[in-house]
């Protein structure tokens, strides 16, 4: 589930670089495209948060909503 997208972006396999070849031991970083206003890292969700921190977050975010 996600709040909002700002854009899309299309590469093809031959774009995504591995990320172990540039980011070595990044375990939740599944590869790396470079775009013209930088690079995008693509990440995989189900490492890139243990489900303790996934929770923390939720909560976190809940309790910063209910201060506005």
């Amino acid at each position: 589930m996600v709040d909002a997208v700002t854009g899309i972006v299309e590469r093809t396999t031959e774009e995504i670089t591995k990320a172990e070849r540039i980011v070595p031991g990044a375990e939740y970083v599944e590869g790396i495209a470079k775009l013209e206003e930088g690079m995008l890292f693509i990440h995989n969700l189900d490492l890139f948060l243990l489900q303790p921190e996934e929770s923390q977050l939720h909560d976190a975010l809940a309790k910063g909503q209910g201060a506005e």
